[in-house]
Formats: structure tokens, sequence, C-alpha cells
């Protein structure tokens, strides 16, 4: 620091910062925060107006509103001053911006650059990268495909939306409208937060779903065909237990195997549930498939411990079957 409270840079960054701030190259600048890059982007915005490029041709992307909003208002606050400057400020600020002296015809033409940047339409172009391509695709709807006057919806307000949408489709099942069956269905499948989870999945995979969307029916046909069973869960009970491997007699066998033995008395108080007439999918899972502390499930990975495999080395195949 100074005497006089400014901050004194090093003439090695100080030259730097000039040349990154020349228009005539193009320059890639890396560094820390706090270290003046939006000092420099600012500066080769201005020499860009020195040069006499029009405002409108300049277009200057940021990440962030607050890095746009700072950038403008460094700018206009430049060209501000030099608009009302005396000529021997102006010339000396000209100077040390450019490292040249400026010619009595420069000193002028930067006194106008703060009124021919009011006068752009719109003003200068210092955007976000979101507001710069939602521009774009309003200037070229069609070729982009999407409606001429769409607008984009903040945040926190798509959450709200989402949200008002989840509910009142959830609360309908609930009352015993129309979808009141899948409703059911889902709340039996998976908690309310993983409901949510998946709304935000699915809205992620937007485009390969509006296929499925449009054609529901077909859709659900093509799942059915792919997975080689009927759809509802009814149907893939029925068929399952209709299979030759989990017959009737299989099930005595396996019960009767176990009967009145004690190293089989976990397992068979498992197979003393399923009751062949009215098996269940989750009885099923219950039986072939385990579950850790994750809440991810796996299957089994034996079914019967060593003394059982050992005692009826049988039902082993006859189980995995």
């Amino acid at each position: 620091m100074s005497d006089r409270g400014e901050l004194l840079v090093p003439s090695d960054t100080r030259s730097n910062q000039a040349l990154a701030g020349n228009p005539d190259y193009s320059i890639w600048v890396e560094a820390n925060a706090g270290s003046g890059k939006t000092f420099v982007l600012t500066n080769r915005v201005l020499r860009l107006l020195l040069a006499g490029v029009r405002p409108q041709s300049i277009l200057c992307l940021t990440y962030t509103k607050a890095a746009a909003a700072e950038m403008r208002k460094r700018v206009g606050a430049r060209l501000a001053e030099w608009a009302v400057d005396d000529a021997a400020t102006l010339r000396d600020k000209l100077e040390k911006l450019t490292g040249r002296d400026p010619s009595p015809a420069q000193v002028e033409d930067a006194r106008t650059l703060f009124a021919k940047a009011l006068e752009t339409p719109g003003g200068l172009r210092i955007l976000t990268i979101h507001a710069f391509c939602e521009a774009v695709l309003h200037r070229f709807p069609i070729e982009a495909g999407v409606p001429f006057d769409f607008s984009v919806i903040e945040e926190d307000r798509q959450v709200n939306m989402l949200l008002a949408a989840r509910e009142s489709v959830l609360a309908e099942g609930l009352r015993g409208g129309a979808n009141a069956a899948a409703v059911e269905t889902l709340f039996g499948l998976i908690s309310d937060h993983a409901i949510a989870e998946a709304i935000g999945a699915a809205l992620g995979e937007g485009a390969r779903l509006k296929p499925v969307l449009a054609d529901p029916s077909g859709a659900k046909a093509r799942l059915r065909a792919l997975l080689g069973r009927p759809g509802k869960a009814s149907d893939i009970t029925a068929a399952i237990v209709s299979d030759t491997a989990l017959d009737k007699s299989l099930w005595q066998e396996i019960v009767s195997s176990f009967d009145a033995d004690p190293a089989g008395k976990r397992f068979i108080d498992q197979v003393a549930r399923l009751n062949p007439d009215r098996l269940t999918a989750d009885q099923l899972c219950s039986l072939f498939v385990t579950e850790d502390k994750e809440r991810n499930k796996r299957p089994r990975a034996n079914l019967l411990n060593a003394e059982q495999r050992r005692q009826k080395p049988h039902l082993q195949p006859l189980l995995e079957a």
C-alpha cells in the first residue's frame, strides 16, 4: 500500500494485465479469485470500444448473473467518467489504459462512447452463458424446435411447480381417482422421497421419454415383450407358480425334507410362509433375495447353509432352478 492508501501492483503484473487487455491479441487468462480478472476484462471491452468496434458487436459472457452485473457496472462507470472528465484527466486515463499517448480525436471519441453504449439496442451485451443461449433460441425458434414465445423459469419456481404437480397427482390417486391403482402400486414400491427423486430423473431424460409418453400402451406392450412376461404382478406370479420348478410336489418335498430338522429351521420357517395357491412376488423375493443395511436387494449367496447342503445335497440345485 502507498502512503495514500492505494494498492501497489508489481510492474510485471501491470504489464501482463495490459497485454491481456490488448484486443489485438487472443488471450487466455488463468488466475485465482480476486487477482484482477474482471479488471482485465473491463479494460479489454473499453479498448475494443476505443478501437472503433461497435458496442453491438461486442459479446462478453460470464458464468453467473452477479459477474455479468459487475462487468456491466464497471464498464458503465468508466464510460460515464470519461464523458465528464476534463481533457487532461481523460488523456491521462487513456494513456494508462492503452500505453500510448492518445490523439485529440481519440479523446473526443472516448467522450462519446457512453452515449453510444446507451443508444445501443439492449445495451452492451454482457450476459451469462445461459442468457445468451436463450437469446439465440428466441431468434431462431423454428430451427431450434422450440415455441417462439417460450420463457425460462427460475430454479425455485421449477421446484415449486414440480411439487404442486406431484402432490396433485398423488392426492387424486389417494382419493380414489382414475390413477388410484397406479398411486397405490407406487407407494407400495418406493418412499415419497424416492418418488421425488424418480420424477427428477425422469425429467432429466425428457427427450428419451417423449416417445414413450406419446404412446404409453405401445410402450407397455414393448416392455412386456422384452421381459417375456405379462405385465400385471398377478399374471407374473401365476406364471412363476405354474412353472414346473415351483409346482406343489416340489414345495411338499422341500417342506417334508426339513420337517423336524433343527438345521433347517430358518429355511423351513421361510418356506412355510409360502402358500403355492396364494404365492406372491414379495414372498418369492423374501426367499431368494436378501436386503443389506442400505436397503439394496441382492440374491442370497447360499440358499442353504453348509449343514443343510450336506444333509440334503439334492435340494440346492432344485432351489436354484
